[in-house]
């Protein structure tokens, strides 16, 4: 889970890397890549502890497993997928303390198969449950039946196409890439964020009130960054920490993309619809990542066409959107930029945000007013990175 928090907390530092190098799949996106920002040896020492999946397991973690094991059991679709897919995350691990698996693996096909089958299955039920339906479980948990569901749900998302894309481009099988691309060029809209619902926080409150944290409950992230000196809430900033993570987890499973980049250089007759795709990431996706895939992908359909002049102009695009995105992010670098880790305020509107780079705008706004008002020099104004989603 902390790993996820981690991602949270600092999910709006670069992904430009990732990017440029087209490993484009959610959890290669190096998140500890920030803008001029210098950590010292404790809190890198912090980020390699959470980061690393062989340490035993913690009280605190053993807590959470807990309580993604009570939420799987829920009534509720969609609030039993997200306690799935956290667990998930450690589904390799041996639970030496109940000396079994920490996920049981029938339990998570029987759930999947659950959702293939529910008439209540939301849209990011429907996407986290394809993910988990791996090459193990694929015949067993219904994919098929989910992937007729989502392509009903929501035919206009770019993004549900990915997964056949992949599968087209490992079999190399010209006809359907063309096929699919087509069906991606007609599509409206990239949609990766997903907003946590008001069921789900009313059932994890419900369980904070009978369960609680345990007493060193993200003790060493304050340590690391030195935020024993403050006023908030604990209980409540804990409660922002959960959520966080369930939001970042979220968003972590999609498909590999990079097959669409393989997609639009490698086969004839896929550069109008590839421009036409690009054009879409670009103007229309809720996430910075799609975002900027969109920017890259339109270069390199260019650069296959032979037009330098359309590249100059694409990568010119590019390196706006990109400067643009640097600057919401610099006032993170100053003195006291860290301090939104402990604003209740700041945090609240980091998991309600459905919409990245809106959301990036209105926190980089408000975090530049906080941090003015406390006397911090040397600040950037986010208005004057050319705001492109608020007012």
């Amino acid at each position: 889970m902390k790993r996820f928090l981690l991602l949270g907390l600092f999910g709006f530092a670069s992904v430009t890397g990732a990017v440029d190098t087209c490993d484009y799949e959610a959890e290669s996106v190096e998140y500890t890549d920030f803008p001029e920002m210098e950590f010292n040896e404790e809190q890198w020492a912090y980020f390699d502890e959470m980061m690393d999946e062989t340490r035993p397991i913690s009280n605190e973690e053993r807590w959470m497993m807990d309580l993604n094991k009570h939420l799987m059991q829920h009534e509720d679709i969609n609030i039993a997928i997200v306690g799935l897919n956290m667990l998930n995350i450690d589904a390799d691990k041996f639970d030496s303390h109940n000396q079994a698996p920490v996920l049981d693996i029938k339990e998570k096909q029987a759930l999947l198969e659950k959702v293939s089958f529910s008439q209540q299955a939301d849209y990011n039920t429907l996407m986290t449950a394809l993910s988990l339906c791996d090459e193990s479980l694929s015949e067993s948990c219904g994919s098929e039946r989910i992937k007729d569901k989502i392509f009903k749900l929501a035919p206009n998302n770019i993004n549900i196409y990915l997964s056949d894309l992949s599968q087209a481009v490992n079999e190399d099988d010209a006809e359907m890439v063309d096929l699919i691309l087509n069906r991606m060029s007609q599509a409206k809209y990239s949609q990766m964020m997903g907003a946590l619902s008001a069921e789900f926080k009313a059932e994890l409150d419900g369980y904070l009130v009978k369960n609680n944290y345990p007493g060193n409950m993200n003790k060493e992230l304050f340590d690391a960054f030195g935020l024993d000196d403050f006023n908030a809430d604990m209980e409540e900033l804990n409660r922002q920490y959960l959520y966080m993570s369930y939001k970042m987890v979220g968003v972590a499973h999609y498909p590999v993309l990079r097959p669409l980049i393989t997609a639009c250089e490698s086969y004839p007759k896929t550069a109008k619809k590839c421009l036409s795709i690009a054009q879409t990431l670009q103007n229309n996706s809720d996430s910075i990542l799609m975002t900027m895939i969109g920017y890259n992908l339109e270069t390199k359909v260019q650069e296959r066409m032979g037009d330098q002049k359309a590249v100059a102009a694409s990568e010119q695009a590019a390196e706006a959107f990109s400067k643009y995105y640097q600057c919401l992010l610099v006032n993170q670098t100053k003195q006291d930029g860290m301090s939104f880790l402990t604003d209740l305020e700041l945090l609240n509107m980091m998991n309600d945000i459905s919409h990245e780079a809106k959301g990036l705008e209105q926190f980089a706004v408000i975090h530049y007013e906080k941090l003015k008002k406390a006397g911090v020099e040397n600040l950037t104004d986010p208005k004057s990175c050319g705001l492109r989603y608020s007012n």
